[in-house]
């Protein structure tokens, strides 16, 4: 259970990072940072969206189905942000993907603690949690590193929503 809940950190980790390279880059290389504070007003207002959405969903799902639901959900955005921008050429597509990165790390980690808290007992989280959660780190350092070499490798960043929406499912 420990290894299945570091993996899931893991992948957090690694989606994250193909999330950030590719949709800071391309919103910085259109817009500057000129709109950087609007997007921190709607991360704000879409952080509370997401919670309060979470909080009544999880009233009819179980975690496995709340899980499921949230990970199809951001997969979704991560492909169409990736069909916007590689076949529409919609710049305006990385504004909502910049969004998502700030919710995407918050809400991941309450996936895996929730799955944590219900599959471990009080002395296995103290003693396990914080290696669980370290796998986050892991993969944000691998992702990193990949997501560098992909980029040199296709030549842009687009594709590595693709990547990124794969490591979510």
């Amino acid at each position: 259970r420990v290894l299945l809940l570091g993996a899931q950190a893991v992948c957090l980790g690694v989606s994250t990072a193909l999330l950030i390279v590719s949709a800071t880059s391309l919103f910085l290389s259109t817009y500057g940072a000129e709109l950087l504070p609007y997007v921190y007003i709607v991360v704000a207002l879409a952080g509370v969206v997401t919670a309060s959405a979470m909080t009544r969903v999880q009233r009819h799902l179980s975690l496995a189905g709340l899980a499921t639901a949230v990970l199809a959900v951001v997969a979704g955005i991560m492909v169409a942000g990736w069909a916007a921008l590689a076949l529409g050429g919609l710049a305006w597509a990385t504004f909502p993907l910049v969004v998502l990165v700030f919710l995407w790390i918050p809400t991941g980690f309450v996936l895996v603690g929730a799955q944590a808290g219900r599959l471990l007992d009080v002395q296995q989280l103290k003693a396990w949690f914080p290696r669980i959660a370290a796998g986050f780190a892991a993969g944000f350092g691998a992702g990193g590193l990949l997501a560098a070499r992909l980029v040199s490798l296709l030549g842009e960043p687009e594709p590595l929503l693709l990547i990124a929406a794969g490591t979510v499912v």
